[in-house]
């Protein structure tokens, strides 16, 4: 369901889900999530893969740049995590359409964005109702579905 930001270079990402937002005209749904399996986190090179909050700030960083990179206006980011830029348009000949980059921005802006939540106290869950995502909850008992739930609403009401 969930592409595990942490392990993905976020400019990539972008541009995969772009592609696949176009060529499905806007049927692409984005499913994303911190990981909840530190071994997974450790073949991907993050040696501290169960501190949540670090991977909930990748995929903040992660989110923040691919929102950046659809928008298609020039930026440079430097982040803790990632690097990434969108660059200027370089004007040439007219018709020299060669240098330029595709639009592969997502269909209609950007995709309908989900966020899995896995822990009982999942702050996925809190960060999905904060951005107005969907939430996606990885069954863990009823317990803990009710849990997200909560966690997501509350979220979502504080931010309008």
């Amino acid at each position: 369901m969930a592409h595990i930001l942490p392990h993905h270079n976020p400019a990539k990402l972008a541009i995969m889900v772009g592609w696949l937002s176009q060529i499905l005209e806007g049927r692409y749904f984005l499913g994303v999530g911190a990981g909840a399996y530190p071994d997974a986190s450790y073949i991907h090179g993050i040696k501290n893969g169960e501190d949540t909050q670090f991977t909930n700030e990748m995929v903040r960083e992660s989110l923040d740049i691919m929102e950046k990179i659809w928008k298609r206006e020039p930026f440079f980011y430097e982040g803790r995590f990632w690097n990434a830029g969108y660059p200027e348009e370089k004007h040439g000949d007219e018709g020299d359409d060669q240098h330029k980059l595709a639009d592969l921005s997502p269909w209609g802006g950007a995709p309908e964005i989900a966020v899995t939540g896995f822990s009982a106290k999942s702050p996925s869950m809190k960060f999905a109702g904060e951005r107005g995502f969907r939430p996606m909850s990885i069954f863990s008992g009823l317990d803990a579905l009710k849990m997200h739930w909560d966690i997501y609403s509350t979220a979502a009401e504080a931010n309008g």
